[in-house]
């Protein structure tokens, strides 16, 4: 992340700087902790299976191995989205167990 200029940005408030800082921390493209907004949204978690998926099927069959960590993972998300939780409900038809 590049250092900020807090006179030319016109933050003097420490926890207003606190949150410039952290906000860069999670969503700057340099940064390494934007793995955690990638994987931690259905949106995400659902390209990143389709993409296995698809090179799975067409490129490189010893990567279907990694298609159950990402369901499991998909369906630990999907439990927690609060979004996902009222639009759809709690329905379980169809999960799996």
């Amino acid at each position: 992340m590049q250092p900020v200029d807090w006179t030319l940005a016109d933050i003097s408030e420490p926890h207003h700087r606190l949150f410039v800082l952290q906000w860069g921390e999670l969503f700057g493209e340099d940064s390494l902790d934007t793995w955690q907004v990638r994987t931690s949204n259905v949106l995400s978690i659902l390209a990143e299976i389709e993409e296995v998926t698809r090179v799975a099927r067409t490129e490189h069959a010893p990567v279907q191995a990694a298609l159950e960590p990402l369901l499991v993972e998909t369906l630990s998300v999907l439990q927690r989205d609060l979004v996902i939780a009222q639009c759809v409900g709690s329905q379980k038809e169809g999960t799996p167990a």
